[in-house]
């Protein structure tokens, strides 16, 4: 690390504070504390963006906690959990690490086979669906997964003709935890302290292209400590309004979208359906997003095809104000000491380009 770079980390971590938890569940116990009424989540939902906030949030997470205790989950025990990036999923996860059990995501394009052989290697005694064809998957699996106890899903659309005891609506268990709470007003409260630090949170697994799929394991410890080193190293502002698009499957989002949103924290965005993600981009002015390859190279090319239109005048200025972006970035992201002319031009580009680029990407 060069000097530079050293000095911005010792800054950056004098001034942030240490973190007041060294699990997740207690984390998220606290900033409920702190935070009550402001808006944590906030999903679009036919056309609607619908806000929850950290009070919402926490009864919702509590009450399918305590369905899934009701149900026979033990403390260590794995709930995976398949389908978009939306607010039940999220309260799946944090819901299951209250009660000191582990989190399997599922990429939603999985197919059966590859479904089946994380659930058997994981041991997965639940599993959380977010609709009809997730849960078709499962079904046509289920005689090769005798661990599984209850299938729970949250979108009901087409689920009316299923008359399967092993089946169940969120919103079933929702209630079910709510009968629980009344007769064990303690019990949530009591389980988070018995969740600690080194315990297994999530196991996230790797793609399997050159081989079967090996499962990472990811204790509290490891989730919260990596998110606090991402939190020294940029500068984010609390309550930033980040995107959730890629998938918790992938440990990126377990650390920035399920950790680092508690940690900072933010303002947790989830997108109508996947089709709709630029479009609610612009929608929400989205300060921080996580993509893979594939979505920032789909966002370049976007960018360079409508500049292909541009007069040369023009595209040169796109050039110039793109290369100063980019030195200017190095020096942020990397440490690395540029030349000073960089930083002289780069509010002009910022003026003239780049910021222009932001606003029609939706982009703060």
């Amino acid at each position: 690390m060069t000097e530079m770079a050293t000095d911005v980390s010792q800054t950056r971590e004098e001034n942030f504070p240490s973190l007041e938890a060294t699990t997740i569940p207690k984390l998220f116990q606290i900033r409920v504390q702190q935070f009550g009424k402001r808006t944590f989540f906030r999903q679009k939902h036919k056309g609607v963006w619908q806000r929850f906030s950290y009070d919402q949030v926490y009864g919702r997470v509590k009450e399918f906690a305590l369905g899934l205790a009701k149900l026979g989950l033990q403390f260590g025990q794995t709930l995976a959990i398949s389908g978009e990036n939306e607010k039940e999923l999220f309260w799946a996860e944090y819901g299951v690490l209250a009660l000191g059990g582990k989190a399997v995501c599922l990429y939603p394009d999985m197919l059966p086979n590859e479904i089946k052989y994380i659930l058997q290697h994981s041991e997965a005694r639940f599993l959380v669906a977010e609709d009809q064809e997730q849960v078709d998957k499962i079904l046509a699996i289920r005689a090769e997964l005798p661990l599984i106890q209850k299938i729970i899903y949250w979108d009901p659309k087409g689920m009316w003709q299923y008359d399967d005891p092993m089946l169940m609506n969120f919103a079933e268990l929702l209630e079910i935890g709510r009968v629980f709470a009344r007769e064990n007003p303690d019990f949530f409260e009591a389980s988070i302290e018995k969740v600690k630090k080194d315990d297994i949170a999530v196991i996230s697994y790797t793609s399997g292209t050159t081989g079967l799929p090996k499962g990472v394991i990811l204790t509290h410890a490891n989730l919260l400590d990596n998110a606090y080193r991402v939190a020294m190293s940029v500068e984010f502002k609390p309550f930033s309004q980040y995107l959730s698009y890629i998938s918790p499957a992938w440990g990126t989002e377990q650390i920035c979208g399920v950790t680092l949103g508690l940690v900072v924290p933010f303002e947790l965005n989830f997108p109508e359906k996947p089709e709709t993600v630029l479009e609610n981009i612009r929608e929400l002015g989205a300060e921080i997003l996580v993509f893979g390859p594939r979505q920032w190279e789909s966002l370049v090319s976007m960018v360079q095809a409508h500049m292909l239109d541009a007069g040369p005048v023009r595209r040169r200025i796109y050039e110039v104000g793109m290369k100063v972006g980019k030195e200017v970035a190095r020096e942020r992201t990397e440490g690395q000491k540029i030349n000073p002319i960089w930083k002289v031009l780069f509010p002009l580009s910022d003026v003239v380009v780049l910021k222009a680029i932001r606003d029609n990407l939706g982009l703060k």
